[in-house]
């Protein structure tokens, strides 16, 4: 998937009744250009390069757009000529032009410190904030599970496939697990253990033996114990 493709999938998660307050607030020639920031942050995650958050937030909102037809269902809110077509037109025309930082401290915000920062114009940010959310979201989910088998095992012996069919929840579980090691990213191969996990599966591979007896069973077991909703099983 590449980033336009990341930006559209993300399109479901923009929040339709907030272009439509926006579209009227443009109409009534409120002030919605001026600057404006959006914390991400989380206790699962020590800095924004966890989990590869921040390149996953710069590959959607450098890429942000919306779409024709999600557009057309906003303007199904609206009797006609409610709103004016330059109105509409602004609406469509609407590109993330700002900043990212990440590892900040910052004040007035529930945290101390962002992990991610995003600075924007005030319009723009009020639609990435739902999406951006999301990807927090899916990060702290998965990130601690890589980084735990990764340790654990290694790149070696390590074949992972999404359980969960969809382009996007692959595409950020491929950007996860690349940031913690595994430079191929997702791959599948030969399973003998799997261990059910969040959207994916886990598996270490190795023979009978390693499995019925070696340090390989014993990570298939705790990672069995670590989840309650995992099982263990032959693939």
């Amino acid at each position: 998937m590449d980033a336009a493709e990341l930006a559209l999938e993300l399109t479901p998660w923009v929040d339709l009744p907030t272009a439509f307050e926006l579209a009227r607030a443009k109409q009534a020639g409120d002030d919605i250009e001026r600057p404006a920031e959006l914390v991400l942050a989380a206790p699962e995650l020590s800095s924004g390069k966890d989990g590869g958050l921040v390149d996953l937030v710069e590959e959607y909102v450098t890429h942000f757009r919306l779409p024709d037809s999600w557009l057309a269902s906003v303007r199904g809110l609206v009797r006609d000529g409610a709103i004016d077509e330059s109105t509409w037109e602004w609406l469509a025309g609407l590109r993330w032009k700002g900043t990212i930082e990440t590892d900040i401290d910052v004040e007035g915000y529930w945290v101390p410190r962002a992990q991610v920062l995003l600075k924007g114009p005030q319009a723009v940010m009020a639609l990435l904030e739902r999406p951006v959310t999301m990807l927090l979201h899916c990060v702290v989910l998965v990130y601690p599970q890589w980084r735990d088998m990764y340790e654990l095992l290694g790149s070696e012996g390590l074949y992972i496939k999404p359980s969960l069919d969809g382009p996007l929840a692959v595409h950020i579980d491929d950007r996860v697990a690349k940031s913690v090691g595994l430079d191929e990213g997702i791959r599948t191969g030969r399973l003998s253990t799997r261990v059910v996990a969040g959207f994916r599966y886990q598996a270490v591979s190795g023979s009978a033996e390693e499995l019925r007896t070696g340090s390989l069973a014993k990570v298939a077991r705790t990672l069995a114990m670590g989840q309650h909703k995992g099982r263990d099983g032959p693939s």
